[in-house]
């Protein structure tokens, strides 16, 4: 049985988002058994050392370790030196190899500094990522369970949090740092400050900036049910999902160019949209659509969104299964 750890942290700041261009391409019929032996241990080496997007609301961004910024959808894969970025009224989530997820409220940027998780080989696990600004709430896999006990790091501008309980959340303000321990134990290291052990469930870590720690004390439940709520996926605003059934239609274009001008200015905006040629009235046409939302809800609210800076004279919404 897997013990799970779930924690929240919140900074304050913006960021800037640009676009991002996936391709994958896949090559060699020839020599097919050894290709798909190569190809089967490659991607197990992948995946073992990334996560995707799993869940989507508005616009993600990635900068890579060489400065590139790209728009990311959902099922984009997340590496090693990756640093994420949620824009404004934006959600998203990462599950990585390890079963560990991760899921950043609005105006968030956290640079993913390492994962490391291969099934057979637990000593080598290692998981450590920087909250740059914004939130998060993580919900912990195997990394840290197995192996080395302190495989498993958060940091923020001021403290670095080792990771060895079950349920912790956390909060990053410009005035003060708190962390909050719902079950199990955490060490706190804090500056030149002796590091701190929490073992004792609903107590709280404060560190106000400029002064020394307070003691840990008893938490206000009130006030981490209302912390909690800001990491939330709400309902109705647009969350894609790597099985959502229902499927925004924008417009079609007699056009194929006019198609793909109007789709490039989507990416650009954030909207992971597609083309497809459809036949209507026995002609040819270019159809422009953005799929995977998990309810029509949520698929109506990008529609009504799109709305507002697009002109679509009658999107419509379907479901695929």
């Amino acid at each position: 049985m897997i013990n799970f750890l779930s924690f929240w942290v919140v900074t304050g700041s913006n960021t800037r988002v640009k676009k991002e261009k996936v391709a994958r391409l896949m090559r060699g019929m020839l020599r097919i058994f050894a290709v798909l032996g190569s190809g089967m241990l490659l991607a197990a080496a992948a995946y073992a050392n990334s996560g995707n997007v799993s869940q989507l609301s508005g616009t993600l961004s990635v900068k890579k370790p060489d400065g590139s910024m790209r728009i990311l959808s959902q099922k984009s894969e997340i590496q090693s030196g990756d640093t994420l970025n949620t824009q404004k009224d934006s959600y998203a989530q990462i599950k990585f190899a390890d079963g560990a997820q991760i899921t950043l409220k609005p105006n968030t940027s956290v640079k993913i500094e390492a994962f490391n998780f291969v099934e057979s080989e637990p000593q080598k696990d290692s998981f450590l990522y920087s909250l740059v600004k914004g939130g998060l709430r993580a919900v912990s896999g195997l990394v840290g369970k197995r192996g080395d006990a302190e495989a498993y790091k958060m940091e923020t501008a001021t403290a670095t949090i080792g990771i060895r309980g079950t349920d912790v959340w956390g909060k990053a303000e410009p005035t003060r740092d708190f962390v909050v321990l719902l079950e199990g134990k955490i060490d706190i290291q804090r500056g030149d400050e002796p590091a701190q052990r929490m073992e004792t469930p609903m107590s709280l870590f404060m560190a106000p900036k400029g002064i020394a720690t307070l003691p840990i004390a008893p938490v206000d439940p009130n006030d981490l049910q209302r912390w909690a709520q800001e990491t939330e996926l709400q309902d109705e605003s647009g969350v894609v999902t790597s099985d959502g059934a229902w499927t925004l239609h924008l417009a079609s274009y007699r056009k194929h160019s006019g198609a793909t001008q109007v789709l490039q200015t989507l990416h650009d905006a954030g909207y992971a949209a597609y083309a497809e040629g459809v036949t209507v009235g026995g002609g040819e046409w270019t159809r422009l659509s953005v799929g995977g939302f998990a309810s029509r809800a949520d698929a109506e609210a990008v529609a009504r969104s799109l709305q507002t800076q697009f002109v679509f004279p009658e999107p419509w919404v379907t479901q695929s299964r």
